[in-house]
């Protein structure tokens, strides 16, 4: 079992990088008007952040945390998909491997 230092450790690092993935949705929508090209490399490199979310909000044993790392991360994913109708079907082939359960 872990203690709950661990579990508010890896919540607060989660939570740092789904901010950080929020202000990459960010940029994104601003691009996507724009450059194609940097819209998918936006994209892509947030999808692979939420990848890395996805595979270690399962070490989170507080189910509260959980489930706001998990519903965060759940809503990012969602509106990164949206956007991907956007950028063209290249970014959209990443949103759906990046967005596999481990």
């Amino acid at each position: 079992m872990r203690t709950l230092a661990a579990d508010e450790m890896e919540a607060a690092f989660l939570s740092e990088e789904l901010d950080t993935a929020g202000s990459m949705l960010e940029i994104a929508r601003s691009k996507s008007s724009q450059d194609r090209t940097d819209c998918q490399s936006v994209v892509t490199t947030a999808l692979a952040a939420l990848g890395t979310i996805g595979r270690l909000e399962y070490r989170i044993e507080d189910s509260h945390a959980w489930r706001e790392v998990h519903f965060r991360a759940r809503e990012l994913k969602f509106a990164f998909a949206s956007l991907c109708t956007q950028c063209g079907e290249e970014c959209e082939g990443r949103q759906r491997r990046y967005s596999r359960r481990p």
